[in-house]
């Protein structure tokens, strides 16, 4: 394992060790539930990283494209791949993928990767796509599970979460937003958990999930201008 990864292995291991005792303390059985799984589905992720991660600085040019393949599918560029602590952004100007600063580095690593939707001429739309690694600057065919919205620093921030289209990627595969909320209950709820925290305690408030009809809704809204 490179450095990256012992750190990450003993991020994880501190948790164990931090919530065991709490966990030996608490009688309360639906905590314990959700404790519980959320350090497996936090353990899941983190090996995924750790295991299938190519570390390595990719400084290939990332072209824009369209929001949608030839076959009609969404499309979605990475930015920040699973694992990273450092956000990653696109330069339109050099047309690579390029950290924003060490000054916005999260405090906990990143569960999904970030990235976007592309729309000509316009803001492009952020999704979380939660999959297996890949590396920064890869397209992604995708299909929204649902939509999030939240505050942040003052402001609404509206969100796609999508899996991807290729099923050797997928970790996840929900029918529905039900079946998302139900089957996958804790990755929706440590994914809560990360973006109340990700800068801090309270760095993020008000956080609303929607199903995947208001995302995809949310998504052609934005590509028709609409």
């Amino acid at each position: 394992m490179d450095p990256l990864d012992w750190t990450i292995f003993f991020l994880y291991l501190s948790l164990l060790l931090t919530i065991a005792p709490i966990m030996a303390r608490c009688s309360n059985p639906n905590y314990l539930f959700q404790v519980k799984w959320s350090i497996v589905w936090v353990g899941v992720i983190l090996f995924l990283a750790c295991t299938d991660a190519d570390h390595s600085v990719d400084e290939q040019k990332v072209d824009l494209f369209s929001s949608r393949s030839a076959e009609g599918d969404l499309q979605a560029v990475v930015e920040t791949p699973m694992g990273s602590f450092i956000p990653q952004g696109y330069n339109i100007e050099t047309k690579q993928i390029e950290p924003i600063g060490t000054a916005s580095a999260t405090m906990l690593p990143y569960i999904c990767h970030s990235g976007f939707i592309p729309i000509e001429g316009q803001d492009q739309i952020p999704v979380w796509i939660t999959g297996k690694q890949v590396a920064k600057g890869q397209i992604l065919g995708i299909k929204p599970v649902a939509l999030l919205e939240y505050e942040s620093d003052g402001q609404t921030v509206t969100e796609v979460l999508a899996i991807p289209l290729d099923t050797s990627l997928q970790t996840i595969r929900p029918a529905s937003f039900s079946d998302l909320i139900v089957t996958y209950e804790p990755m929706q709820y440590f994914l809560t958990y990360w973006l109340r925290n990700r800068y801090g305690v309270g760095s993020t408030s008000r956080i609303i999930w929607k199903d995947d009809q208001a995302a995809l809704q949310f998504v052609e809204a934005k590509i028709t201008n609409r």
